[in-house]
C-alpha cells in the first residue's frame, strides 16, 4: 500500500492498481534471404517462410510486431501482404492495401508493416507473412523477372505485459 496526498487527505492505494503495465517480457526476430516464387490468382494469399512462433506468458498480453519484405512481381500486378496469426487460432493481424513493385519484371520493391495482437492466449503463437501476387509471378527477396536481387524480409515480435 502507498499512501498518497489527496487536496490535503491521506489516503491508502493499493500497489496494484498504480503498478506499471506495458513491459516488454521478450522479444524476438527473424530475417529470411531466400528466393521464393508465387504464382496465384488475385485475391489468394500464401503463406511466406517468413514465419516466427512466440508464447506469450499471460493471457492478457499483447503481441506487438513489425514485418519488412523486399519483392518483385513478373509483371504489372499489384502485390498484396499481410501477416496472420496461423495457430492456435487463424486472424489476419496486419494487413497491407496493395504493393506494386512499379511496372517492370527487373525491378525489387521493399515494404512494411506494424500490428498489435491480442492472441488471448498462453498457447505458442505463429505469425506468418503472406503474399498475394495479385496474378503474375510473385517473387519474394527477388527481382520479379528471375530470382537475383538482395532482398531480405523478417519478421519481429515482442510481447507487451498489461
Amino acid at each position: 500500500e502507498f499512501l498518497v496526498s489527496d487536496a490535503g487527505t491521506l489516503k491508502r492505494i493499493d500497489y496494484s492498481l498504480i503498478k506499471g503495465g506495458g513491459k516488454i517480457n521478450q522479444a524476438l526476430q527473424m530475417e529470411y534471404g531466400s528466393h521464393e516464387a508465387f504464382t496465384a490468382s488475385a485475391g489468394t494469399f500464401t503463406d511466406t517462410s517468413v514465419t516466427l512462433n512466440i508464447t506469450p506468458s499471460a493471457t492478457s498480453s499483447k503481441i506487438v510486431g513489425w514485418a519488412f519484405w523486399n519483392c518483385g512481381n513478373s509483371g504489372d500486378y499489384y502485390m498484396y501482404l499481410r501477416v496472420s496469426r496461423t495457430a492456435p487460432s487463424s486472424a489476419v493481424v496486419g494487413n497491407k492495401v496493395g504493393h506494386t513493385p512499379q511496372s517492370g519484371a527487373a525491378l525489387i520493391d521493399a515494404g512494411s508493416l506494424h500490428f498489435i495482437d491480442s492472441p488471448n492466449t498462453t498457447s505458442q503463437c505463429t505469425y506468418t507473412l503472406q503474399l498475394d501476387a495479385g496474378g503474375g509471378t510473385g517473387r519474394l527477396n527477388a527481382r520479379g523477372d528471375d530470382t537475383s536481387g538482395p532482398g531480405t524480409s523478417g519478421i519481429m515480435l515482442m510481447e507487451v505485459l498489461a
